[in-house]
């Protein structure tokens, strides 16, 4: 055996390397959706087929590193009722399915085995493992978080960057948005805004601490607005605003060192890249869409499945109405020629499913991640980036998607609580 070679448990340990599992499963669930849906439209290969092959992928990368926690590395034991009160969440949200299904003979308006995938596979498993990792990773101080904000900028600026490339090849910047038939703009959109954020941590941490920023930082923020801009998504837009507006009032209770002056002026820096970029590459209908915000059909639509939502948990209050609620969306949503099915709203649709018991329990896993992760920002400044992930992520589950299809937002929770290490220290 020459010295290159390696035995296969030596091999199998640097393959299943806890650092290299959590970066890839941040990138891939950041920027992974918008290149796989781009090079699947490229080769005439559905979608669907695509975003299955990438969440089975994250997902058997995050079961892969979990696998090596449990088994490996016996030395620390895990016990949190983070973890158990995010399975608990899932519990119940699978309970009313199958309840659904068997007893009030509930239609799925998605095959049934999708619902569990995702909600299993791509929102339990990622959560479960960003605790996890993240825990394993700050035990034995194995990653550095600025190198690793660094790294995700620079690859996550080569993923979007490879999409803009395959965009413009076809279906080309002509096209009024940044998106596909099978790729709605929004998670574009918000991938967009992750890079931006991103790049901005890098680049103030960078100052604060008086070190060269690299150009490619300043190229991800750039290349972020403008594809956000592009995709025309009013929540991408905000949530590239809001952490800013958090930053301001919060910098203090934080312990970042940055006078209120520097703090507005980066708000309104950025707040005037967006508007720029948004009236020099937003077509004409995606401006009147944005300017039209509250009371263009879009908005007035998601206003009327958010209220027969809450009607529903009005009437079960405790435990909620089942997935029925997503039946009587979807015959509303069908007397408009759309095919949506749930409220764009975590919070609302938590409610409506399983009451205020599955809402409260939804909202201690978000309220224990936020509180670990500002703990941790105070002692670090440099956890800054995952704050501004987390509040980003937050205000995607709160306008866009179904309780298992924002992956990034069960991510960022779970790095959010697994970060507790960190707060304590």
């Amino acid at each position: 055996m020459t010295d290159r070679m390696l035995p296969p448990k030596k091999l199998f340990e640097n393959v299943l390397n806890i650092p290299l599992i959590l970066e890839s499963t941040i990138l891939l669930t950041l920027f992974g959706q918008p290149l796989f849906s781009l090079v699947a439209f490229q080769l005439g290969l559905p979608n669907r087929l695509a975003m299955i092959l990438m969440r089975g992928f994250i997902s058997l990368i995050c079961i892969s590193g979990l696998f090596k926690i449990f088994f490996k590395s016996s030395k620390y034991k895990f016990n949190s009722v983070w973890v158990l009160m995010l399975i608990f969440f899932w519990t119940q949200y699978f309970s009313r399915i199958i309840f659904g299904v068997t007893f009030h003979d509930v239609s799925s308006a998605i095959p049934l085995w999708e619902l569990f995938a995702w909600g299993l596979g791509s929102s339990l498993v990622l959560g479960l493992s960003g605790y996890f990792l993240t825990l394993h990773c700050t035990f034995n101080a194995s990653i550095n978080t600025m190198p690793l904000s660094s790294t995700l900028s620079n690859k996550g600026l080569l993923i979007l960057g490879s999409s803009a490339l395959l965009f413009g090849f076809n279906p080309g910047y002509g096209s009024p948005y940044f998106g596909l038939p099978d790729l709605n703009p929004i998670p574009a959109g918000h991938a967009a805004a992750s890079l931006a954020l991103l790049g901005i941590c890098v680049i103030f941490t960078k100052l604060t601490e008086k070190h060269i920023t690299s150009f490619s930082h300043f190229l991800s923020v750039g290349l972020g607005v403008f594809l956000s801009a592009y995709s025309g998504t009013r929540a991408a837009a905000l949530a590239l605003l809001a952490p800013f507006i958090c930053f301001i009032f919060a910098a203090k209770k934080l312990n970042l060192r940055v006078s209120k002056i520097i703090s507005y002026l980066s708000l309104a820096i950025s707040t005037s890249i967006i508007l720029i970029s948004y009236l020099l590459f937003a077509s004409p209908e995606l401006r009147q869409k944005i300017i039209s915000t509250g009371f263009d059909p879009n908005s007035v639509q998601r206003l009327r499945m958010i209220q027969l939502s809450l009607d529903q948990f009005i009437s079960n209050p405790i435990f909620g109405a089942g997935f029925r609620v997503h039946t009587d969306i979807q015959n509303l949503a069908s007397s408009w020629g759309e095919s949506i099915f749930y409220p764009h709203n975590y919070l609302v649709e938590a409610l409506s499913i399983g009451g205020v018991l599955m809402a409260i329990t939804l909202c201690y896993c978000w309220y224990q991640s936020l509180l670990n992760l500002t703990r941790a920002v105070r002692i670090n400044p440099q956890f800054l980036w995952i704050l501004f992930l987390f509040i980003q992520s937050t205000i995607y589950s709160m306008f866009s998607g179904h309780l298992g299809d924002v992956p990034t937002f069960w991510l960022m929770l779970g790095i959010g609580s697994g970060l507790k290490a960190s707060s304590s220290t």
